[in-house]
């Protein structure tokens, strides 16, 4: 068998975001082939989909990357940061360790469960 590339377009609802193409997890939500969202109610074992979450609403103020490593530790990037061993690590540009700019704006990283899945760039 080999691997290839695929492009689709889906019409993804207001509010959510594309979270990746895959098998969905019980209490995750998936687009279906006619456009319906979905809430899985187990793990999927063989039937692939587009796994939707919840939008993160970015402050006004914050910009750039944002991206969580393998300790849940959230960190904003300047510049598009690059996946590391557990981590991301970034080419030039400031960066900051996300929980400080929290604990002072008040504000909370979106949600994430894999920090390989947790890049994200403000939207232009």
């Amino acid at each position: 068998m080999t691997k290839q590339q695929v492009m689709i377009e889906v019409d993804v609802p207001e509010g959510w975001e594309i979270d990746r193409f895959g098998l969905p997890k019980a209490g995750e939500h998936w687009i279906d082939g006619v456009g319906k969202l979905n809430c899985a109610g187990f793990d999927y074992q063989d039937t692939a989909c587009v796994i939707v979450r919840k939008a993160w609403q970015w402050p006004d103020w914050l910009k750039g990357w944002i991206a969580m490593d393998e300790d849940g530790a959230w960190f904003w990037f300047e510049n598009e940061p690059r996946q590391m061993n557990t981590g991301w690590g970034h080419e030039g540009g400031e960066y900051y360790r996300f929980d400080v700019v929290t604990n002072v704006a008040g504000i909370q990283p979106p949600p994430c469960t894999d920090w390989r899945t947790s890049k994200r760039r403000r939207p232009t």
